[in-house]
């Protein structure tokens, strides 16, 4: 068994490094999303700070606030484009059958699939967030909860991608249902999110839960679909 995942992991490893590609126009595209929002929100939030208190009054605090959105709103664009196609050439190719032939559990291939995925296509952009969140303008102080509220999010965001992808793969208006289907389950992901980068201890606290319950509720799901699909 955990040879079969360690095949399974390297596999995954070899496909994605093949395709950086891939992974490099996602972080171009996250990079030139921030610099273009930064232009069009125009100003700094340092501007008003109050020198005697060192307070960031409350235009400054929407600011800051605004920009998280931002960052926030780029990362679930950047996941959708990584997530359309994630199980499509597995199944077209035989991969899933020969996985299941081989008597390899489908829940271990989508984790595996899916931390590795996000490890290509994420990790990159959350390792960059210090200078994203200057280009920004977002004070320092915020960067670690951004930075650690962007690795429980996106994972939690990534396996209910998975999930979502696992309904329409086969579907010729993937992209419309898949939208469907992401949007209310990424509500609230995305709610306590945006909550826990503002420096929410107790946000963060509900993201890690939401992120826990996704890694390991959500690939039985999604494995479960997949094998009904491959024994189509």
């Amino acid at each position: 068994m955990l040879e079969n995942i360690y095949n399974l992991s390297l596999f995954e490893f070899k496909n994605h490094r093949s395709n950086i590609t891939s992974s490099i126009f996602i972080l171009i595209f996250y990079a030139l999303g921030i610099i273009i929002f930064s232009f069009a929100m125009g100003g700094n939030v340092y501007e008003s700070i109050n020198k005697k208190n060192d307070i960031l009054n409350m235009a400054q605090m929407n600011a800051i606030n605004i920009n998280i959105g931002i960052i926030w709103g780029i990362t679930i664009f950047a996941l959708l484009f990584y997530s359309l196609s994630l199980f499509k050439e597995d199944i077209s190719d035989g991969t899933l059958e020969q996985l299941i032939i081989n008597d390899m559990g489908l829940t271990s291939y989508v984790v595996i699939k899916t931390l590795i995925s996000w490890a290509f296509n994420c990790l990159p952009f959350i390792i960059l967030q210090p200078l994203f969140t200057t280009i920004l303008n977002i004070p320092p102080s915020y960067w670690l909860n951004i930075m650690l509220s962007l690795v429980i999010g996106s994972l939690a965001l990534s396996f209910t991608l998975s999930l979502c992808v696992s309904f329409i793969v086969n579907h010729s208006k993937n992209n419309f249902i898949l939208s469907i289907l992401f949007i209310p389950l990424s509500i609230p992901i995305l709610i306590f999110a945006i909550s826990s980068s503002e420096n929410n201890s107790y946000s963060l606290l509900i993201l890690l839960a939401f992120s826990i319950i996704s890694i390991f509720i959500y690939p039985i799901i999604t494995g479960y679909i997949l094998k009904q699909l491959t024994n189509q």
